[in-house]
């Protein structure tokens, strides 16, 4: 299990290399600066380093980076019903246990993917405890909204920069209806909670 694993992040890194490439050049081969949404530093149209725009740049976290590597090949974790109403009362947030994995090894990790389906935008926590990268955090809500910032107040601050829309107001992104929690064997519970209103989720 181990050698596998070092064999797909091997692979990841070097997939993820070609598509970085790929993205800072355009169809005629010419070099195109690259977009922080993409979590690659951004650059500039000669494919350096942007040094102004780096000081806005914010890397992926840990988490973050190794749900989106590992996301196609790691058991997905179910709930039974997979689908729930989330409540807004951050002193008794949803939760939602995560079984012990007693058959894997201590690094092994499973998948839990969330799905935003309706209702205020939403923050699923898990604590892993470990000593890097724990809580995870993701927070998920419709491609597209606007919303006043303040509402996502425990959200990852670099989560919240990169959709910054003004002073005050913060723009979802396509794709953010959905994210993904890297589980270690030790499981535990995943935490939901509406922001500012009541939501509805399904776990994947």
């Amino acid at each position: 299990m181990r050698v596998l694993v070092i064999v797909l992040i091997v692979l990841g890194i070097a997939f993820a290399g070609v598509v970085i490439f790929g993205m800072a050049r355009d169809r005629d081969g010419a070099r195109q600066p690259t977009q922080m949404s993409n979590g690659a530093p951004p650059t500039d149209e000669d494919g350096d380093v942007d040094e102004d725009a780096l000081e806005e740049w914010d890397p992926p976290s840990a988490s973050e980076a190794m749900a989106k590597l590992f996301s196609p090949f790691a058991p997905r974790i179910k709930l039974d019903p997979p689908a729930f109403d989330v409540g807004d009362n951050a002193l008794s947030p949803t939760r939602r246990g995560v079984p012990r994995d007693r058959g894997a090894g201590k690094d092994d990790m499973r998948i839990a993917r969330i799905r935003w389906v309706s209702g205020a935008p939403v923050l699923a926590t898990h604590d892993c405890s470990r000593d890097e990268g724990c809580p995870e955090k993701i927070c998920l809500c419709p491609g597209g909204a606007t919303y006043d910032e303040d509402r996502f107040d425990g959200c990852p601050e670099g989560w919240i920069r990169r959709r910054r829309a003004s002073d005050d107001k913060l723009r979802c992104r396509a794709g953010d209806e959905a994210g993904s929690l890297v589980i270690y064997r030790e499981g535990g519970s995943i935490e939901f909670l509406g922001l500012d209103g009541t939501s509805r989720v399904a776990v994947e």
